[in-house]
């Protein structure tokens, strides 16, 4: 699980980007990024910044992705997404198995994941859009 862990615990460098969950750190925020002034947008998962802003942390996501589909295996990825969605206490490993498909395609985890408490069969699930 180390190469996983170590990929998923990065985050990325905030530039002209910033978040925010009230109007005191929408503020704070603007003059911490240091875009007090300019247009600001709304990016995925809450991020507000400039367009440039935005794109280098949505950037930086797509680089992770790919380096975890590169260095990882579907294996790997169940094993630590199993254990930190609690999969083993209510016997179902849905949360793991929907995790590794995003990284993987369903045929690729049919063959090389060894699953502990299925609760559904592999063909229950999509593949996801990542």
């Amino acid at each position: 699980m180390g190469k996983y862990v170590e990929l998923k615990e990065m985050q990325p460098e905030l530039v002209e980007c910033f978040f925010a969950f009230s109007e005191k750190q929408f503020e704070e925020g603007l003059d911490t990024a240091g875009i007090r002034g300019q247009k600001i947008y709304q990016g995925p998962f809450g991020v507000l910044g400039t367009k440039k802003g935005i794109k280098m942390f949505c950037d930086f996501y797509e680089s992770l992705t790919k380096q975890i589909r590169e260095q990882c295996t579907p294996q790997e990825i169940y094993d630590y997404e199993y254990i930190d969605h609690g999969c083993s206490i209510v016997y179902n490993d849905t949360d793991a198995i929907e995790a590794v498909l995003f990284y993987f395609d369903l045929e690729r985890i049919k063959n090389e994941v060894k699953r502990r408490t299925a609760y559904m069969p592999l063909s229950s699930f999509k593949q996801a859009a990542g």
